[in-house]
């Protein structure tokens, strides 16, 4: 059905200006701004990045200057596919953070899911996060640097 599938890639579209608004509101200007994407996979225990919401916020950040650096156990060989070398790929989730103004949590990774407060406030610049799967305690991450949104179903703290 080519209404739904409109519907859908809208409704997508906007999910992606949402988490790209919150860090312009947490950041300013995300020009020349080191930002974080840890998770590429549209969900976890999966290299599949199709139509993934990750992708859609990585182009809108790269559209407003921001050096995006990504971190995904999978995915990053597919997202190299799609992204054609728009954004730089980190080994492992502390090296991502390294340095950075955000870190956007895009898929519910075990790898990212382990991170705690302290790992985001020794590693970045600035610890500014949003989680958009829900995956970290709030009463763990509060603060005004901390946004928890859901992109999808909610995944649970553990």
């Amino acid at each position: 059905d080519p209404v739904l599938f409109r519907a859908t890639e809208e409704t997508n579209e906007q999910q992606a200006s949402r988490v790209v608004g919150l860090a312009e509101k947490l950041l300013g200007s995300l020009s020349s701004k080191r930002v974080a994407v840890l998770g590429l996979a549209f969900k976890k225990d999966t290299d599949d990045v199709r139509e993934g919401a990750s992708i859609r916020v990585i182009n809108q950040l790269k559209n407003r200057g921001a050096r995006v650096i990504a971190y995904d156990p999978m995915a990053i060989t597919n997202t190299k596919k799609q992204l054609s070398g728009q954004i730089d790929y980190a080994e492992n989730a502390h090296s991502a953070l390294k340095g950075a103004d955000c870190a956007i949590i895009m898929t519910e990774w075990d790898q990212i899911r382990k991170l705690k407060a302290k790992d985001f406030q020794e590693y970045m610049k600035t610890p500014n996060i949003i989680d958009a799967r829900r995956i970290y305690n709030p009463e763990e991450f509060s603060g005004p640097n901390y946004v928890s949104i859901g992109l999808g179903p909610s995944t649970g703290t553990k």
